[in-house]
């Protein structure tokens, strides 16, 4: 369909937005989700068979974490798309971990783990 003929107009803010754009920059929201797909698909505890495990408070909205596992390995997600700095306390018991940040800010989730002490 062509672009005059959409009920809603397209804005590529000034060409940025486009696909091709997008494809060429690798921080671009596109590059962003291609990257979160293939870490998903390459990690079996966080595709669709793996269990899903709910780990912060439900009255505290960020950050959400939850635990992964597909049984062999268990992934703890963090996820804060408030823009600020948040803190959480978890119940966890932990006997034995192998800390490796899989996508994001690995300084700011390291810093995280220690604060939960795993």
């Amino acid at each position: 369909m062509l672009p005059d003929k959409l009920y809603f107009p397209i804005d590529t803010d000034g060409g940025r937005l486009t696909v091709e754009a997008q494809d060429k920059d690798k921080g671009s929201m596109l590059n962003y989700v291609r990257q979160l797909t293939a870490l998903r698909h390459a990690t079996p505890a966080l595709n669709n068979n793996g269990s899903w495990t709910l780990l912060s408070d439900t009255v505290q909205a960020y950050p959400m974490v939850y635990s992964r596992s597909d049984g062999a390995k268990t992934y703890i997600v963090a996820l804060n798309p408030s823009g600020k700095a948040v803190s959480c306390r978890l119940p966890l018991t932990v006997k034995k971990i192998a800390y490796g940040c899989l996508y994001g800010q690995e300084q700011t989730q390291r810093k995280t783990v220690l604060q939960w002490g795993l």
